[in-house]
């Protein structure tokens, strides 16, 4: 086992650090927006489920709009502009600022969007995507359905473009993998 504290790759990994807190730094100095809270937890209550989580910024336009900006440091950027504006996670953000679900930070209930910033990978600059502006109740319906969803003693299973990256792919029984686990009596 390489030990990851001492030698080429602890300097590696100090390399690639530095990298990306430069990239941050980069984005931060030309970023307008005013910084109100970092690691903001929120918590609401959509139907019969909960929905929590914490924001790693929150920050607020000249036009008192809340943006949530969630931080990547991973090796790509990830998805498309096209893509964000359908990312559920950054919806539930939104939803999370308009139903003023921040604990700990009140700040408004105006979204003006979220925003996925990529730090890794090998682009000089930070990788920004943009969620627009979404519509609360509109999320908040996609959000309460998906639990209803969930909680019900069927789930059905879909094949779709992060089935690569699914947590419970070793037991679906679309992927090959799983196949072997479920009975087909």
């Amino acid at each position: 086992m390489i030990d990851q504290t001492k030698g080429w790759v602890k300097d590696y990994e100090l390399r690639q650090a530095a990298k990306k807190l430069n990239k941050f730094f980069e984005w931060h100095a030309a970023n307008t927006r005013t910084l109100v809270g970092v690691e903001e937890k929120f918590e609401l209550m959509i139907g019969r489920a909960k929905l929590t989580g914490s924001a790693d910024r929150l920050e607020i336009d000249s036009d008192g709009q809340v943006y949530i900006v969630d931080l990547k440091s991973g090796g790509t950027s990830g998805e498309s502009e096209k893509s964000v504006q359908d990312n559920l996670q950054l919806a539930g953000y939104q939803l999370a600022v308009a139903r003023d679900g921040f604990i700990d930070n009140k700040p408004g209930t105006n979204s003006g969007g979220a925003q996925l910033l990529f730090l890794g990978g090998t682009e000089k600059s930070a990788a920004a995507r943009t969620q627009l502006a979404v519509g609360a109740d509109q999320t908040e319906a996609q959000i309460g359905t998906l639990a209803e969803a969930m909680a019900a003693s069927v789930f059905v299973a879909t094949i779709n473009s992060r089935c690569r990256t699914c947590g419970v792919k070793n037991v679906c029984p679309l992927q090959s993998q799983g196949r072997s686990v479920i009975d087909e009596a």
